[in-house]
């Protein structure tokens, strides 16, 4: 749904996420040595330091949460859309999943092997098959997969202090994996693109190790936000999010900041998945008091954070252009400049890739309705031709958006 009637505020927080999102996989395409517990020489003073440990700290294993959040209050809305139209909603949404797949399979493959979106299409067929549950027994269910992942992953900490040679890493292997990305990833196309299939192969089984339970518990936490209608009226939930906010910030922000030390400095391996350990089970927490933080500040200041609205309404055709972007800047088909820019010009270009992102959202959509990608996928869902030119609706006003907690998301 398009105009005044759509809530914006859950749109701004889609745009948000973004911005988080972009700001950690960005750090993928600039550096072959991201992640790799290696010395990352794109760091090259106490700024780039300094930057990296703020992304590690606030952004890293915290923004797909909240995308995964988005995308389970959005079920809801789906559902809602499929009994408006007076259509079966689960052979819609069994087609949306299916479209989700086939574009996450093309951007895995061309733009960057990190791709969630096949991960949210397999995912997304257990919202399906929950779609009758009501909001207490999603919640239930969502805190057991967070708790039960949390400990698996204590155990696995513990048995890393018990045999640490078992969860050793092999730093000749590591760097030559990174030499093979760096030369793989600044080819030619065809080389680019070998390099993603090979990647993929090992990252898709890892993204669901360390991301699938998350992922699907934070899908059924916005599943159950959809069925209790918590951002259709703010007012209603100023308290809730208020108690939710003072539980939530203490806990998420002492397990980042443990996590972050555990990633930044020289440690041991054990000590490492120990730091895993406390961010799994405290990202939640700061994922869900961003969610808080922002509700509460929207009455009041959705003037200021209305510019994210039109961003979040395109955050798919966003999501996939970020890879693009950084595609041509880092990789083979484009300028080549992966392993060549300093973790501080990084953030330079994510900030200057996500302003540009927002501008034309904005331009885009005071002439269309949806944005490309989201046109796609809408038609294929619906099995229709969705009309694309905007009609006399526009992306709405911040005054509206400051009322606003009504009406449903497409």
């Amino acid at each position: 749904m398009t105009g005044p009637d759509r809530i914006h505020v859950i749109d701004a927080l889609r745009g948000l996420a973004l911005l988080g999102i972009l700001l950690v996989n960005i750090l993928v395409f600039a550096t072959p040595y991201y992640a790799t517990g290696l010395p990352d020489p794109a760091v090259h003073g106490p700024l780039d330091q300094a930057l990296y440990a703020l992304i590690t700290l606030l952004f890293e294993t915290k923004f797909y949460l909240l995308f995964s959040f988005l995308f389970g209050y959005s079920f809801t809305l789906q559902m809602t859309a499929a009994t408006r139209a007076g259509a079966p909603f689960r052979p819609r949404m069994l087609r949306r999943l299916l479209g989700l797949a086939v574009v996450g399979v093309l951007h895995a493959t061309l733009l960057y092997h990190g791709d969630i979106l096949t991960i949210y299409a397999l995912l997304g067929v257990i919202l399906v098959l929950a779609e009758h549950w009501d909001a207490r027994r999603a919640i239930r269910v969502a805190v057991i997969f967070l708790g039960v992942n949390a400990l698996v992953w204590f155990v696995l900490s513990g048995l890393a202090f018990a045999e640490p040679t078992a969860f050793a890493t092999d730093a000749a292997a590591e760097l030559r994996n990174v030499r093979q990305a760096l030369t793989g990833f600044t080819g030619s196309p065809g080389e680019v693109v070998a390099e993603h299939a090979r990647q993929y192969r090992s990252t898709w089984p890892v993204l669901v190790a360390l991301q699938g339970v998350n992922a699907l518990a934070a899908f059924l936490l916005g599943f159950a936000a959809g069925k209790l209608d918590v951002f259709q009226s703010l007012e209603r939930a100023q308290a809730v999010l208020r108690k939710m906010l003072r539980v939530s910030l203490p806990v998420g922000a002492l397990g980042a900041v443990a996590y972050t030390w555990t990633v930044h400095q020289n440690v041991s391996e054990p000590v490492k998945v120990l730091g895993f350990a406390l961010d799994t089970f405290t990202a939640p927490f700061l994922t869900a008091a961003y969610v808080a933080l922002f509700t509460l500040a929207w009455p009041r200041h959705a003037g200021r954070l209305h510019g994210l609205v039109p961003a979040g309404r395109m955050a798919l055709s966003h999501y996939l252009g970020q890879s693009l972007w950084c595609s041509l800047i880092f990789h083979g088909y484009g300028l080549k400049l992966m392993g060549q820019v300093s973790i501080t010009e990084t953030v330079a270009v994510a900030l200057l890739v996500f302003a540009v992102q927002v501008g034309f959202s904005r331009w885009w959509l005071k002439r269309y309705r949806y944005g490309p990608v989201e046109w796609l996928l809408r038609a294929f869902t619906t099995l229709t031709v969705p009309p694309l030119r905007a009609g006399p609706a526009r992306i709405g006003s911040p005054a509206q958006a400051a009322s606003n907690g009504e009406g449903q998301l497409r």
